[in-house]
């Protein structure tokens, strides 16, 4: 029970990492929200059961960009975690463009696990428009860390992002849908 409760609260956090920054500093040094940022991290590690690369990488990112923000006690690092995370979601997608099957099937494959040729490309392409996204969302993290206001950065970043994220999970679902239903042997 605690240890889901911890990992619901600790997911949740760093859902809302944007927004609790942008409150946390009118409060409290950078130092201090790197410490609690790092100490979210090292708590979802110890109590997660999940040993992926991905999980490992994104706990990575978490702990680096803390300790670097500690150390430096600064803004602008801790304004970088978004970076990392779009950077890391980069990577995974265009690592399975490589090394098939792209992240995409496999999350298809779970719903139908006889998934057509067609189902396959179609994967493959969202898969494609996703690293796309995440270089495009990766860059505007970037740009609002270094350009923008704490308010810009944390609306961006904590909301904005999420919406964009949203309608791209709902419009490829849309369209999936559309695609494998059009290569389905109809009814007569």
């Amino acid at each position: 029970m605690f240890t889901r409760l911890a990992q619901t609260t600790s997911g949740a956090a760093l859902l809302a990492y944007p927004l609790l920054l942008l409150f946390g500093l009118r409060y409290l040094e950078p130092t201090w929200i790197a410490l609690l940022l790092a100490t979210v991290w090292l708590l979802r590690r110890l109590l997660s059961d999940a040993r992926s690369p991905f999980d490992n990488a994104l706990a990575f990112a978490g702990i680096g960009v803390a300790a670097v923000g500690f150390a430096a006690n600064s803004e602008v690092v801790l304004r970088l975690y978004p970076v990392a995370v779009n950077a890391i979601f980069l990577a995974l997608f265009a690592f399975s463009l490589r090394h098939p099957p792209s992240v995409v099937e496999r999350i298809a494959r779970r719903q139908d696990p006889g998934l057509s040729p067609a189902g396959v490309r179609y994967s493959f392409r969202v898969t494609q428009v996703w690293c796309l996204f995440f270089l495009v969302n990766g860059g505007i993290a970037l740009y609002t860390a270094f350009a923008s206001s704490r308010e810009v950065w944390a609306w961006y970043n904590g909301v904005i992002a999420y919406v964009l994220i949203a309608a791209m999970f709902s419009g490829e679902w849309v369209i999936r849908r559309r695609v494998l239903a059009r290569e389905r042997p109809r009814a007569s």
